[in-house]
C-alpha cells in the first residue's frame, strides 16, 4: 500500500472528504504523508491500529501528527500524518506494508478491544435479544452451569460465546 500525502487523500473523493468541502487552516501540511485514519463510528480494529501505530511512531511529534476534524457524516475524524524526509515516514511504510500482509497491527490489542465491545454490546442487550442470540450460537458458547447461563443470558453480565465468528455476528447485529 503506497502512503498518499494529505492532499492526494482529500484530492480524491471518497475517503474522508475533499479539499473544496474543507473549511479550516490548512498550515502547511499538504505534503505531510497520511497513516491511518478513525472516526467516531470506527470500530475495534480501526481503534486498535490507530493507537498501535500512533505508538509506534513515537507519539505526536514535529514529524508526526493527529489532525483532527469535525464531519458532517461521522461527526468527527482523526487521521495520524508524518513529514515527509523524516524517520516517521520509514516507520510508517513500514505500518503501511504489515496491514498489506494482515488486518492487525496487534492481535492481542485488537483482540481485547473486541473483547470489551462484545461485553458492551452484550450489556446493552434486551433479554430476549440475548436469549435469541444464544439460541442462534448455543454450540459456541462455554456454560459451566445453570449460574452462568443465567448470569451470562438473563442479567447480561458476560458474553460466553467464544469463536470470533460468534462475536462479529453480535457486533454486526447490534
Amino acid at each position: 500500500m503506497k502512503l498518499k500525502t494529505r492532499y492526494e487523500e482529500m484530492s480524491q473523493p471518497g475517503a474522508l472528504d475533499s479539499y473544496n468541502n474543507f473549511v479550516g487552516q490548512d498550515d502547511d501540511y499538504r505534503d505531510w504523508y497520511g497513516v491511518l485514519g478513525r472516526s467516531r463510528d470506527s470500530g475495534p480494529l480501526e481503534e486498535s491500529n490507530f493507537e498501535v501505530a500512533l505508538a509506534q511512531l513515537g507519539g505526536e511529534s514535529e514529524d508526526v501528527r493527529v489532525e483532527r476534524y469535525g464531519h458532517w457524516g461521522v461527526g468527527w475524524v482523526e487521521g495520524i500524518y508524518v513529514r515527509p524526509g523524516s524517520q516517521a515516514l520509514a516507520v510508517a511504510e513500514e505500518i503501511a506494508k504489515c496491514l498489506e500482509e494482515f488486518p492487525a497491527l496487534d492481535d492481542e490489542d485488537f483482540a481485547r478491544r473486541h473483547q470489551e465491545e462484545v461485553q458492551r454490546i452484550w450489556a446493552r442487550m434486551s433479554d430476549r435479544q440475548r436469549a435469541e442470540h444464544f439460541s442462534a450460537h448455543r454450540q459456541d458458547w462455554v456454560v459451566r452451569g445453570l449460574w452462568d447461563l443465567i448470569g451470562g443470558v438473563v442479567y447480561g453480565e458476560f458474553y460466553g460465546g467464544l469463536p470470533y465468528e460468534s462475536t462479529e455476528s453480535l457486533v454486526a447485529t447490534y
